[in-house]
C-alpha cells in the first residue's frame, strides 16, 4: 500500500499540481506490527534500512532483483510482520508499507533475508 506521503505525490504528479521526481535509490526497513501509513510506528528491534534493488515492474508488480539481508548479529527475538519501503537509507519518505504473505519468527543471531524474487511490491 502506498504510503500518505507517495499517494499524495503520485496523485499531485498525476495532476500537474507539481512533479514527484523518483527516488535515487529505495530502503527496507523491518516491522513487528502494522507500520502505519508513515511507516514509523512497530519497527522491529533493528531499524537498519536495507537498500532495494528491483526491476521494472509488469502486471502491477515487481520483485527484489537482489537478496535483502540482515545479519545474525542485526536480529532479535521477535516475530516479523511487515516492511515498509523509503526514499533513504536514514530520515527520509516513507513509500510503501505491507504486511508480509506470514509472519517470520526471527531468533538472536538468526540471519534474516529476502532471496533474489521473493520479496514482491504489488500496486493491486
Amino acid at each position: 500500500m502506498l504510503s500518505t506521503y507517495a499517494r499524495d505525490a503520485v496523485l499531485d504528479h498525476v495532476l500537474g499540481t507539481s512533479a514527484w521526481t523518483s527516488p535515487a535509490s529505495v530502503w527496507v526497513k523491518l516491522h513487528v506490527g502494522d507500520p502505519s501509513s508513515d511507516g514509523t510506528a512497530n519497527s522491529a528491534s533493528n531499524a537498519v534500512r536495507k537498500q532495494l534493488t528491483a526491476g521494472a515492474s509488469s502486471a502491477g508488480s515487481a520483485a527484489n532483483s537482489g537478496t535483502i539481508s540482515w545479519s545474525a548479529d542485526e536480529t532479535n527475538d521477535e516475530t516479523l510482520s511487515h516492511i515498509s519501503l523509503w526514499d533513504a537509507a536514514t530520515g527520509g519518505n516513507c513509500l510503501f508499507v505491507d504486511g508480509l504473505s506470514a509472519p517470520v519468527l526471527t531468533a538472536a543471531g538468526f540471519a534474516f533475508s529476502f532471496p533474489t524474487g521473493n520479496l514482491t511490491i504489488s500496486s493491486i
